[in-house]
C-alpha cells in the first residue's frame, strides 16, 4: 500500500514502472491519492482506477458512535471531518466540545459585550491559536450555528438540551442563520488567503453584530408601524 502515491519524485514513480508492470505473484500494489493528476501519465495508464467518494456526516458519526464515541460529540465531529473517517478519528483526540464552548463565546461577545472586551477576546484568541486552530475554532462556530437553525425549526438534535444553544434560538426568533453562516464561510476564505488573523476575526465580528443589529431595527420598525 502507497499512501499519497502524489508525493513521490519523479524518479521515486519512473522506478515503480517496473514493479507495476511485472509485480510478484500474490502481490496487490495499490496506490492512493486525491490528486491523480500531480502521478506520471505512465503510472496512471498502469492501474486500476478506483475512486472513493466523501464519507457523509452520517456514516462518519455511526461509524464513531461504533468506536464508544459520545453521540454529541460524534456529531459534532462528523460535522468537521468533511467527508473524512480519518479526519474523524484525528478529532476524537481533541477537546472538541470545549473548544466550541470558547467560539460560542466569541459570538456571545461579538454580539452583546463592549468593543473593549471584543479586542481583548480578539488578542487572546490570536495569541493562544495557530492559523488551523483558528479555522477550526470558525469550524466550531458554523457547526454551532447549524445547530441553533435546527433546533429554531424544530428539529430535535444530540444538542438540543443545551441550555446556551435553547436561549440563542429563544432570544433571536428572526435571526437570519444564512447570513451569519456566510459571514463564517467568508473568515474561513479570508484565513486561506492569508489574511492577517486579528483582522479576519475583528471581521467576522463585526458582520455578526451588524446582522443582529440589523434584526433589532427591523423589530423596532415593525413595532412603530403596528403602533
Amino acid at each position: 500500500l502507497i499512501e499519497r502515491a502524489d508525493r513521490m519524485s519523479e524518479a521515486a514513480q519512473n522506478a515503480l514502472l517496473k514493479t507495476l508492470e511485472e509485480p510478484h505473484d500474490d502481490t496487490l500494489l495499490i496506490l492512493t491519492t486525491s490528486q491523480p493528476d500531480a502521478l506520471l501519465p505512465t503510472i496512471i495508464s498502469r492501474c486500476q482506477h478506483i475512486r472513493f467518494d466523501l464519507l457523509s456526516t452520517e456514516e462518519i458519526k455511526y461509524a464513531l458512535i461504533k468506536r464508544n464515541v459520545e453521540s454529541k460529540q460524534a456529531e459534532l465531529i462528523a460535522q468537521l471531518a468533511k467527508g473524512s473517517f480519518g479526519r474523524a478519528l484525528a478529532l476524537t483526540e481533541t477537546t472538541l466540545l470545549e473548544r466550541q464552548a470558547d467560539a460560542v463565546n466569541f459570538l456571545r461577545t461579538s454580539l452583546y459585550k463592549t468593543q473593549k472586551s471584543l479586542l481583548e477576546e480578539i488578542e487572546r484568541i490570536s495569541s493562544e491559536f495557530q492559523k488551523d486552530d483558528i479555522e477550526e475554532f470558525i469550524l466550531l462556530l458554523q457547526a454551532w450555528l447549524q445547530s441553533a437553525m435546527a433546533v429554531g425549526e424544530g428539529y430535535i438534535l444530540p444538542d438540543s438540551a443545551d441550555d446556551t444553544l435553547q436561549k440563542f434560538v429563544r432570544h433571536h426568533p428572526d435571526i437570519q442563520y444564512a447570513e451569519l453562516l456566510t459571514s463564517t464561510n467568508r473568515a474561513i476564505s479570508l484565513l486561506h488567503k492569508n489574511v492577517y488573523i486579528p483582522l479576519v476575526l475583528i471581521s467576522l465580528a463585526l458582520e455578526l453584530r451588524a446582522t443582529i443589529a440589523e434584526l433589532a431595527r427591523d423589530r423596532r420598525s415593525s413595532l412603530s408601524v403596528e403602533a
